[in-house]
C-alpha cells in the first residue's frame, strides 16, 4: 500500500514540476515588473501623427529631449516599445508599456 501511495505522490509531483514554467509569454505579457524611472507624463507620437482610441502609435516621442520609442506590440489599448539602451531603467530584454489612447507610461514588462 505504501508503494502505491509513494508512487501516486511522486507522480503527482513530477507533473507539478513539469508545468511549472513550462510557458513563456511572449510581447504584451499582462505583468507589469515595475515602475519605469525619470519618464515623462505622457509619450507623444511622432509629428503629423495623433493618438485616438483604436491603435497604439509608432513612433512616440519623449518631448522634453527627443528620446524616440518604437512599438514592439499592442493588444486591449496597450503598447510594448522598445527604448533605447539602459533609458527608463530598462535592462535586457524589457519593454515600456504606455496606454495607447493616452501616451501614459504603465510601466515595463518582459519582452
Amino acid at each position: 500500500m505504501k508503494t502505491i501511495q509513494h508512487g501516486i505522490i511522486g507522480a503527482a509531483c513530477i507533473v507539478l514540476f513539469l508545468s511549472c514554467g513550462s510557458t513563456r509569454t511572449t510581447g504584451n505579457s499582462n505583468q507589469i515588473l515595475r515602475d519605469a524611472l525619470d519618464v515623462p507624463a505622457v509619450f507623444e507620437p511622432a509629428e503629423g501623427v495623433s493618438l485616438d482610441e483604436t491603435s497604439c502609435k509608432s513612433l512616440m516621442v519623449d518631448t522634453r529631449n527627443g528620446t524616440r520609442i518604437v512599438l514592439v506590440s499592442s493588444g486591449q489599448g496597450v503598447g510594448d516599445y522598445r527604448v533605447p539602451p539602459l533609458a527608463y531603467g530598462l535592462k535586457d530584454g524589457e519593454l515600456l508599456r504606455l496606454d495607447c489612447s493616452s501616451g501614459a507610461v504603465l510601466g515595463i514588462v518582459m519582452e
